[in-house]
């Protein structure tokens, strides 16, 4: 698929992603809520390395409440290879219907890196969820001493609970 078709193919899923949110934008505050997810699209400023934007997956997250979530899920990473996560978001700040924390967790799939195995991982978060819809927008800061290249990630969910 040409990366203009993607691209604008891109924007207006954001586009619909954000009028749906929107429309459904009272914030969901009620404890144990079940979300599901199908990956992630990641946008990387490092172009010249060709990393898949495309992180398709599933990934279910339980929100025990509004400001603590269980996230687990599995992903075809930025370097086209299979990577599982389990993690816990903490989301102590809001503005309006958004959430701002971190979530910190464990994952793998990253041989590139040196991270054959399981390895420890933190990104920051920022989340809205409607009664129905929400997203996750993460931000993956570069780490050069660790051969990590930043990355904006975007995560669109459904609430089953």
């Amino acid at each position: 698929m040409p990366k203009i078709l993607l691209r604008v193919l891109l924007a207006t899923g954001l586009l619909t992603a954000s009028v749906i949110a929107h429309a459904d934008a009272s914030p969901a505050e009620t404890p144990e809520q079940l979300w599901v997810h199908a990956g992630a699209l990641s946008f990387h400023p490092n172009q010249d390395k060709h990393y898949n934007g495309n992180n398709l997956g599933l990934g279910l997250e339980y929100r025990l409440r509004p400001d603590l979530t269980l996230m687990a899920g599995g992903f075809s990473n930025s370097l086209n290879r299979d990577s599982v996560y389990l993690a816990m978001g903490y989301q102590p700040w809001t503005v309006d219907a958004w959430r701002f924390g971190v979530a910190v967790g464990v994952m793998n799939g990253y041989s590139r890196l040196g991270q054959e195995q399981v390895f420890p991982a933190a990104i920051s978060v920022a989340t809205y969820e409607g009664k129905r819809f929400g997203v996750n927008v993460g931000l993956i800061p570069d780490i050069a001493a660790a051969g990590v290249d930043g990355a904006l990630v975007l995560q669109f969910k459904l609430r089953l609970r």
